[in-house]
């Protein structure tokens, strides 16, 4: 029996670096934030990620130096006007290095950021945990280094970076079966990842790490919808899902169970020749921070059937007919 496959596709990924800006001449030394953006560009209407177009708010943290000096402790940074805008004001300091972290979304009872253990490298401890797929999760931080004179030498906004600290998945399926007449149905997609995760952005290296999450034993099962809505899929025709969903990223070693289920029609039959669930497992495939991932299958007759493959359709010739022969028919030409 043909086994039944599931591949991935990595989308987009490009991890932010921790850029370092260098002052220039600016006119007020009030300390502000520019247009703040998302890193990895993402798609789709059924899309629940944070993009560059719909954030809307972070919240940001802020040392100075080892980092000691505590400037912004988790403070609210919101966009009005076109302008990001927080209050009360903070005010630069002259020959200092800042280390800036911020995280969005913000007043989410499902995130929460220890700051404790803050370092040059990063913010400190996030901690996650998933709900039902819809919740992003991105970071950003930033290292600003101020001339001793910051009232002629002022430095220009903080320019945030945003980072998908999450993996995000849809899937594909086609239609294997070769026969126009045969169509097919791919509902109910399920994936059961891990719920509960913890992630230390203030370790050296962090963001290449394949086990940079501390992944609890919980678990959820995401739900993706019907491939095109429920419709029937035409004869080597494929379809996404309904939702894209997010996970916390793991390494190669973590399993993912997924179901669905699955109709094949016959012409115009109403009533399906095969119906089922089906479940399989996913292994040996790592799921990386900022990567948009499409789990693509294929369904035909090798593996529509958990038992075996369908049984085909087939001819035997065992003869034809010799003629018969009649009696001669004469005078009547």
């Amino acid at each position: 029996m043909k086994k039944f496959f599931v591949t991935l596709l990595g989308l987009a990924s490009l991890m932010a670096c921790n850029n370092e800006d260098k002052v220039g001449p600016q006119p007020d030394p009030i300390l502000e934030f520019s247009d703040t953006f998302i890193e990895v560009k993402t798609r789709g209407a059924a899309n629940p990620s944070i993009t560059t177009q719909n954030i809307d708010a972070f919240y940001v943290w802020a040392y100075m130096d080892i980092p000691v000096a505590n400037v912004f402790d988790g403070e609210l940074v919101q966009k009005q006007d076109n302008e990001w805008k927080y209050e009360p004001l903070h005010y630069w300091v002259g020959s200092r290095n800042y280390y800036f972290g911020a995280i969005a979304p913000v007043e989410h009872a499902n995130i929460s950021v220890d700051a404790s253990k803050t370092s040059i490298h990063g913010l400190g401890e996030i901690s996650f945990t998933n709900l039902d797929g819809t919740d992003d999760l991105i970071y950003a931080s930033k290292k600003v280094t101020t001339s001793k004179d910051v009232i002629n030498d002022f430095p220009e906004k903080v320019s945030l970076q945003f980072a998908h600290l999450l993996s995000k998945i849809k899937f594909t399926f086609t239609n294997g079966f070769p026969n126009k007449n045969t169509k097919l149905v791919v509902k109910n997609i399920k994936m059961e990842v891990p719920q509960e995760g913890t992630i230390n952005v203030a370790e050296q290296g962090w963001r290449s790490n394949a086990n940079a999450w501390e992944i609890t034993d919980k678990t959820l099962w995401l739900e993706f919808g019907d491939i095109e809505g429920g419709a029937q899929l035409e004869s080597a025709s494929s379809g996404e899902c309904e939702f894209e969903r997010l996970t916390i990223s793991g390494d190669e070693t973590r399993r993912y169970n997924i179901a669905f289920d699955v109709e094949v029609y016959q012409g115009d039959y109403d009533v399906p020749g095969y119906a089922g669930s089906k479940n399989i497992v996913l292994t040996g495939e790592q799921l990386k921070m900022g990567k948009h991932y499409n789990l693509k299958a294929t369904i035909d007759a090798t593996n529509i059937l958990p038992e075996g493959e369908l049984s085909p359709i087939k001819f035997d010739l065992i003869e034809v007919d010799n003629w018969i022969e009649e009696e001669d028919i004469n005078d009547k030409i």
